[in-house]
Formats: C-alpha cells, sequence, structure tokens
C-alpha cells in the first residue's frame, strides 16, 4: 500500500471543505491535500493531475461531479476516484461506477473518511449502506435472458464485492474460508467475462445483476 498519499476534494461548500480536509490531514500517510470549489477549477489546475485519490462532489455549480469523473478516467485512470455526496439516484450511481468511480458514498453515511480512503488506496472499493441497498434491489430486476446465471452464494459474494469488503472480511461475512470466497469470485468473473472489479461493475449493470 502506497504512503505519502496525495488526495484532493472538488466540493462547492466551503464549510464541507474545512471539514473533509480538518479529517484527511489527520492521516499521518497523507502528503498533500487540495480542494477546488468546482470542476472547472479543478479541470484547469495542472496540480489536480498529480493525485492519487479524489473525493469529487456530484451537485456542483456547472458540470456535475459524474461527468467529471468520467472525463478524469479519461485523462488521468490512475487517479481513485469517490464520489462523496447527498445523493442517492439509482441512476446517478451506476452513472458514476461506469464512468469510473471506485466509491460512492453518502455523505450522511460518511462515519470514517479515513477508513474510506484506506480501503481505496488499498485496492478496494466503497459503497455506503444506502446505496447498498440500491444494488441489491436491483437483482429482483434482472431480466430472464440467456446470460450466464449466478448461484446464490455467487450473488452473495458479488454483493460483497460491490460494498468493497476484503477478502478476509467478505469471507467472515459468509462463513467460509478465503480459498472458498475465491472460487466464488473466480467464477463470477469467468461466467461475466471481465478482469477486474470496474469490469465486473459494468458487466454486471448491462446484465440486469445491479
Amino acid at each position: 500500500m502506497k504512503k505519502s498519499w496525495r488526495i484532493g476534494l472538488v466540493e462547492n461548500e466551503q464549510k464541507y471543505r474545512d471539514y473533509v480536509q480538518k479529517k484527511i490531514e489527520e492521516d499521518p500517510d497523507v502528503d498533500s491535500f487540495v480542494s477546488w470549489n468546482s470542476a472547472e477549477e479543478y479541470w484547469r489546475d495542472k496540480n489536480g493531475e498529480n493525485l492519487d485519490l479524489i473525493f469529487i462532489d456530484v451537485m456542483l455549480s456547472h458540470m456535475n461531479g459524474v461527468e467529471l469523473t468520467g472525463m478524469l478516467t479519461k485523462r488521468n485512470p490512475e487517479i481513485a476516484k469517490i464520489i462523496l455526496t447527498n445523493m442517492d439516484s439509482e441512476e446517478m450511481i451506476f452513472e458514476a461506477l461506469k464512468n469510473g468511480a471506485v466509491g460512492y458514498v453518502l455523505k450522511s453515511e460518511l462515519d470514517d473518511i479515513l477508513s474510506v480512503m484506506r480501503i481505496v488506496m488499498g485496492g478496494g472499493a466503497i459503497i455506503t449502506p444506502t446505496i447498498a441497498l440500491h444494488v441489491l434491489n436491483s437483482f429482483s430486476k434482472a431480466p430472464d435472458n440467456d446470460h450466464p446465471k449466478l448461484t446464490d452464494r455467487e450473488k452473495q459474494t458479488l454483493e460483497l464485492l460491490v460494498r468493497g469488503l476484503t477478502k478476509k472480511k467478505a469471507a467472515d461475512r459468509m462463513g467460509v474460508s478465503e480459498n472458498t470466497l475465491s472460487t466464488y469470485t473466480k467464477s463470477i468473473y469467468k461466467k461475466l467475462n471481465v478482469s477486474s472489479r470496474l469490469e465486473l461493475f459494468k458487466k454486471s449493470e448491462d446484465m440486469g445483476l445491479l
């Protein structure tokens, strides 16, 4: 896990920017923190390209955060992007994931921003409980078609992957060994023909699994 992280935030509420900055700068592994008031301000600033992780609010003054996420994924795919917002629209959630976000976190459910940051910087993904419920509810909308079917255990594994749990925590939650969980995960990736968690999000949504 890389140390001396460079963290950014695009947020138009000064009070919330100050709050996030105070919390993030408490982490000894953070080397620098920069914030911007708008997507346009961020996009014009060359310093914005030298980040490891960026938190992006959805409701910005002109270009919204989901659009910025998509543009940033094309320009700087190596920067991890987390949506940090009050919006829990299902359409917005999946659009953000399709645009390259590895996290969708409701501000009202953000208990520990440092933990969120560490999960993502450790190679994971994160969504908060209300967002997870939207994802789970979408399973019931899955069409009856010829796409590969997941077993109940594989669906449970997929749920935990979407929520960003580590392999160990997911295995503990399901009451299985890490090797068994890896077997479920490999089966999911093979059935859906994906090779990364981002591709898994996209393919699952396209097939009606999310």
